[in-house]
């Protein structure tokens, strides 16, 4: 059973209850992740996953990101790492979710 629990609304630059000059760290503890969805219109989409980040009022730092990749016959995945850390500054939601075994391997 996979677990989800908002963890943190980000919603976008320069928007909502954070004060301007404060920032924090967002971590999952051992065996979680952090699942980040972007909703468009009535849908939402995973865009990715990390396991650090951090918030402040203007966007969120994502450390250490990393995407589900699968083969074309959708039979094995593993995580396709970013080779930086990625800056979000669009609307997006952070999730809690257990880690999947696909998230510790990759090609």
């Amino acid at each position: 059973m996979i677990m989800m629990t908002e963890f943190y609304k980000f919603h976008g630059r320069g928007q909502g209850p954070a004060e301007p000059d404060s920032c924090f760290l967002l971590e999952a503890d051992e065996g979680t992740v952090l699942e980040i969805t972007e909703t468009h219109g009535k849908s939402e989409f995973v865009v990715g996953y990390c396991r650090k980040a951090i918030a402040d009022r203007w966007g969120v730092y994502c450390l250490e990101p990393f995407r589900r990749v699968s083969d074309l016959a959708l039979t094995r995945s593993w995580a396709e790492h970013c080779p930086s850390a990625v800056f979000i500054f669009r609307a997006v939601r952070f999730q809690l979710t257990q880690e999947e075994e696909w998230m510790r391997r990759e090609e």
